[in-house]
Order: C-alpha cells, then structure tokens, then sequence
C-alpha cells in the first residue's frame, strides 16, 4: 500500500509559500491569493477589487476544468450573485442568487442551464456572541431547508411588499418631523455677509480622494504620496488652512467608522491661486507638470 504525503509551508502572516509536487501559490500586497491549484491537474488564476473582493476566478488548464466563475456585490459589499461559466466559450453554466438580512443569507437560488431551479432557506438565531449578528453571524445558522421555487417567489414577493410599506411610511414620517423641527431652528441668512474672495483661507476643509498606482493622491493642485501600500483606495484628507498641516486618513469597507491615521504633512498656504497643476517636490516628480503641458525653456 503506497502513502502519498503532501506538505505544505506556511510564512509568518499564514499563507501557503510552498506545496509538495505542486507550485507554490502566490498573493498581491493585501494577501489575496493570486495563482494556484485547484486540482492535481489544473490551477487557476484570480482577480480582485480594490476592495479584496474577488472578482473572476480562472483555470489555467482548460482541458482538465472548464469552469470559470464570476461574483458580483452590492453596494454593502455582499456577494449578490456567483456565475459558473464556460472557460472556453463563456456560456453560462450554473448561476446562483443570494438574499440577505444584513449580512446573513437567508436565501440562496441556484439556477443551472440543464436542470430544475432549486432554492434554500436559512433560519438564523443568535451567534456566537449571544446576539443576531454580533458575531457576524457565525454559529447562528438554526436550519437550512429547499423549498419549492413558485413558494419561494410568493414568499419573498409578500415579504417585500410588507417591508417596502413600512420603510416606506417610516421615511415618510421621518421626513414629517425633520421639516416640522427645522421651522423653529432655521435661521436668517445674516444681512451683513460679505464674500471676500481674496481673503485667506482658514480653518478645516475635507477632501475624498482615491489613491493611484504608486499610493499618492492630487489635492489643492499638487500630488502627495501617503502610502506605497494603499493603491487605488480611498482617503479622507483634513486641510488645516490655520495649522497648514494636511492629514491623510484611510477609508475601509470593512470598518468604516476605524480610520486610522496613514501621514501627516504641512504645506505652505497659496495668497494667489496657482496656474496650472504642480507636482510635489520629490524624487520622483520633481519639474514635471501635472496638466501636460510644456515648460517654458
């Protein structure tokens, strides 16, 4: 009797670095995985947002596995829908249509082009922490149960029609006691303001903006670079027109209240607005505009 052993090799953040008879996998900056086996035969390749989530995965060896699967979110980031395709030809194999309460999936459709459409329904209780979703759900999952399509459609459409009334009517009278409030705590636009265009600016002012390949980003007309690590994502800048310092402050997903601290840079305030876009000072900018525009010899 023949044993086959395969070992594998981690590094310190836990990734695979090394596989018996096999490639070693390989990740992007933020972890994701990038290439590796899917079977003995056949690897596959991944793709990914800036927001780590994935988008495409692919087989390298499309005689062995024709199968290349795509997902796609909503604006929460929940994965809304999870396609099989033909590698190959790109013919549609399998779809699957998720349903969430928050971040619980409570329904789950799958959809195959040579067979009948079956549905799943998940109950959920508290998790791990002792309440709904506390834990991210984890531990909470009661039953899962298929159920006939046509029940399922009548189901959720009088689910919907239910909840959408309500949302509706709880907007409605939101909206109701916003405007009745606002009546006595409107003021007057003052009489004695005056617009000073050539005033200094003062005080703090919010940018978003998003980072570009190399972790730099454009505000006030000049390119500064935050972080090398933080590509392609957003930031929130706070200009102190008094202090001229600028904070750069990372935006996550995940986290969104959590925005920790990237950089911290002070700038010299402009009395005449600039001409033109400038780049920052450094290595690798200096002397060259930004608008693409030649330079006078």
């Amino acid at each position: 009797m023949t044993t086959n052993t395969t070992t594998y090799t981690t590094n310190t953040l836990n990734q695979y670095t090394a596989i018996t008879g096999a490639p070693a996998p390989t990740y992007d900056a933020d972890g994701d995985t990038l290439t590796g086996l899917r079977s003995a035969l056949s690897g596959f390749t991944c793709a990914w947002d800036a927001e780590n989530r994935m988008l495409t995965a692919t087989p390298t060896n499309l005689a062995v596995e024709d199968r290349r699967v795509e997902c796609a979110y909503d604006a929460l980031g929940r994965r809304v829908r999870k396609t099989a395709k033909s590698a190959s030809t790109g013919d549609v194999i399998e779809d699957r249509f998720f349903i969430y309460d928050r971040w619980n999936v409570i329904e789950e459709t799958v959809t195959p082009t040579d067979g009948a459409t079956e549905t799943a329904e998940n109950v959920w209780g508290a998790d791990l922490s002792g309440t709904v979703q506390g834990a991210g759900g984890v531990g909470g999952l009661l039953t899962r149960e298929k159920v006939e399509v046509q029940e399922v459609f009548t189901t959720v459409t009088a689910a919907l029609r239910v909840r959408s009334a309500a949302d509706l009517a709880a907007c409605e009278n939101k909206s109701a006691a916003l405007i009745a409030t606002a009546q006595g705590l409107r003021r007057p636009f003052p009489e004695d303001f005056a617009f000073k265009p050539k005033a200094p600016l003062c005080d703090t002012v919010i940018f978003l903006r998003r980072t570009d390949e190399t972790g730099r980003l454009v505000v006030l007309g000049r390119r500064y670079e935050v972080d090398a690590h933080w590509q392609h994502r957003l930031v929130r800048v706070e200009v102190d027109f008094t202090e001229q310092t600028m904070n750069f402050h990372s935006l996550r997903r995940a986290a969104p209240t959590a925005q920790p601290l990237l950089k911290t840079r002070h700038f010299q305030r402009a009395d005449k607005p600039t001409k033109g876009v400038r780049a920052d000072r450094d290595a690798a900018t200096r002397g060259r505009r930004l608008d693409n525009k030649s330079r006078k010899p």
